[in-house]
């Protein structure tokens, strides 16, 4: 699994243009290994950024760098990162994402969670137009490698105009006893489309190929009309 590591020195007498050095430790203070945490440009030159590949159940990050009159300055950040893979995936019922004014419409999001084991979520979810009426569950635990299923209601106004869209946010937050909160998000979009608006479409449609299939006359008709025409 890969971490992206953000790290942001309040000492302002750091060497310009100088990367730091950071640094993977446990939580005695060994150093695990090394990465190089690279300066960012113009209004993020304050912060420095890293990838690692994350191989621990339990580490802090360190990071040293130099100041103008080369003394070194070494930091730890106090949180102890314990990683926890788990994953949020959508999964709509009717393979639509379309709602009908003042008809609630029920959505399915599935939360799996790919730890080591079993952990409990706390469960948020919102939308640009407050069409998000109620979801359940709040507070889950989900077994090592298992899913369960978010269902969420929403309900658009009877006055919604047709292609209103919103955009709705589902975060699984893991309940942890440790520092730092771990959490995944999901967003996507719901558009608004009325029953009457939906069938006017569908029927004019339907229509135009219908009266086109009358305009075209089968191949047997046609040769019969253009041979009692030759004959006339």
């Amino acid at each position: 699994m890969s971490l992206y590591v953000t790290v942001e020195p309040t000492e302002d007498i750091l060497q310009d243009n100088k990367n730091l050095t950071g640094y993977l430790i446990d939580t005695a203070g060994n150093r695990l290994e090394s990465f190089e945490l690279q300066q960012g440009r113009e209004f993020y030159n304050n912060s420095y950024y890293g990838l690692v590949q994350v191989k621990y159940d339990a580490f802090q990050i360190m990071y040293v760098g130099y100041s103008g009159d080369g003394q070194t300055i070494q930091r730890v950040q106090p949180r102890v990162i314990r990683p926890q893979q788990f994953e949020l995936e959508a999964s709509v019922q009717n393979n639509s994402l379309t709602l009908i004014p003042n008809e609630t419409t029920s959505i399915i999001v599935v939360l799996k969670n790919y730890g080591s084991e079993n952990n409990s979520f706390s469960i948020m979810v919102s939308d640009d137009k407050s069409f998000v009426a109620s979801y359940s569950p709040k507070n889950v635990s989900v077994g090592n490698n298992d899913s369960v299923e978010i269902e969420i209601d929403l309900l658009a106004p009877s006055n919604t105009t047709d292609g209103t869209t919103t955009s709705v946010s589902v975060s699984a937050s893991l309940q942890s006893a440790s520092a730092l909160d771990f959490a995944n998000f999901l967003s996507f979009e719901v558009s608004v489309f009325s029953k009457e608006f939906q069938f006017v479409n569908e029927s004019e449609v339907t229509s135009r190929l219908n009266i086109s299939s009358f305009l075209t006359l089968p191949e047997d008709e046609t040769d019969r009309l253009i041979k009692s025409s030759r004959m006339a």
